[in-house]
């Protein structure tokens, strides 16, 4: 890979990882041993209706003319009507379909000092429509646009421990834990264990802790999820992410590299499996690019080999209008065209899953000349992805709605 095209591409990869319901009675839904090796399963499939999408093109000026940062808003992502960004001169970029309307608003002194000193490190969402949450190590911003005003408070969690050595620390980075959600008058986010001497320790068995705090009283509550073994007992280098949704009993997890979704509830261990395999997925399951006592022997360009090559599942949304789950697939990618030239990221194949609120696979197709999904989100009908990316000072920014359409 050329010095050029590397760059590129880890600007790419930066971009990735800096960026991630209801739930009815789920059925077919396989218990597991949490402890053990499990297969991708394939989705039960309802061939009741048939379905197919209509693509539409979103126009939306960029009147902030200024660089986006890396992380964006996490929306309320049930019923997504517009996408929030930071721009590099401190403004929120509010991009509104519902009203076809660009908003700039200039993010207030002390949460862009709080940004600059913390950056990239940080996480925000949107509280209500118009009260947006920060969240900096153990800071969190609350501003109010409407009134404009900001609050700016110390987030102190519980100690679970008998060691003494032993804490909590908020979780900021997206590779190893849950991003911040906001859900009612919750915050929801990830946090992993600290030693006071060694630092930080990464334990599948008491990892990842997710955070329940109260935006009301200040009250923080901690509960873990326990990863599938095979999860922490195998290497899979730029793909170790989590992707989450919350439900009201607890949570939707996944992994890029399992087609399978794992149910959780709240303050248990228990974990249930639903088979979400795509018809593309032509291996049992994806395989660790090596096992984890094997990872330091692992050379860089392994490594994106591995991400550009390997086959992996990526964001997971909901939308309540549709009542259906959306998740994007990306093929796996050989390293020769039939031509014999060597194919890059930008050649990755990406399809959509459908599932009902049952997770029974409804649809799947592949998205034509869709390489990279940054933002993707519920809205009306269907789903909003970003056109591959987003230039920085372009005049504006084109998004494609794709509609969900009965036949």
């Amino acid at each position: 890979m050329s010095i050029i095209k590397k760059i590129n591409y880890l600007k790419l990869i930066l971009e990735v990882s800096l960026i991630t319901l209801p739930l009815f009675f789920l059925i077919s839904c396989k218990e597991v041993n949490i402890t053990s090796k499990i297969t991708d399963f394939q989705p039960i499939e309802d061939t009741s209706s048939q379905f197919y999408l209509r693509k539409n093109t979103i126009i939306a000026n960029n009147d902030t003319n200024d660089i986006k940062l890396s992380y964006s808003c996490y929306n309320n992502l049930y019923d997504m009507e517009k996408i929030t960004d930071i721009t590099s001169l401190y403004f929120l970029n509010i991009i509104d379909f519902k009203n076809n309307i660009t908003i700039k608003i200039k993010i207030p002194k002390n949460i862009e000092e709080l940004i600059k000193r913390n950056k990239p490190i940080i996480q925000l969402c949107d509280y209500k429509d118009s009260i947006y949450c920060f969240l900096a190590q153990d800071t969190l911003a609350i501003w109010d646009i409407i009134n404009n005003t900001t609050q700016i408070k110390k987030i102190k969690l519980p100690n679970k421990f008998n060691n003494k050595n032993l804490y909590l620390s908020i979780n900021l980075v997206s590779h190893f834990g849950y991003k911040m959600i906001c859900d009612g008058e919750f915050l929801y986010f990830g946090s992993y264990i600290m030693n006071r001497n060694l630092g930080w320790i990464f334990d599948y068995q008491d990892y990842p802790y997710e955070v329940k705090y109260s935006l009301k009283n200040e009250v923080s509550t901690t509960f873990n999820f326990n990863y599938p073994s095979f999860v922490t007992e195998n290497y899979y280098g730029l793909l170790f992410k989590t992707y989450r949704q919350k439900i009201k009993t607890g949570n939707i997890v996944s992994f890029p590299f399992s087609a399978n979704l794992y149910i959780t509830k709240n303050e248990s261990d228990s974990l249930r499996v639903i088979g979400g395999k795509s018809k593309y997925q032509k291996s049992m399951n994806i395989s660790p690019l090596s096992h984890i006592s094997k990872k330091d022997k692992i050379s860089s360009d392994s490594d994106w080999y591995y991400f550009n090559h390997t086959d992996y599942y990526s964001q997971f949304i909901y939308n309540k209008n549709t009542m259906q789950y959306y998740r994007i697939y990306y093929h796996k990618l050989s390293k020769l065209t039939k031509n014999g030239l060597y194919n890059t990221h930008q050649d990755k194949i990406l399809s959509i899953q459908v599932f009902n609120e049952n997770f029974s696979l409804i649809h799947e197709e592949i998205l034509k000349d869709i390489w990279f999904v940054l933002h993707f989100y519920p809205y009306k009908n269907g789903f909003i992805i970003n056109n591959n990316g987003l230039k920085s000072k372009s005049i504006n920014h084109e998004y494609n709605y794709y509609e969900v359409v009965k036949k």
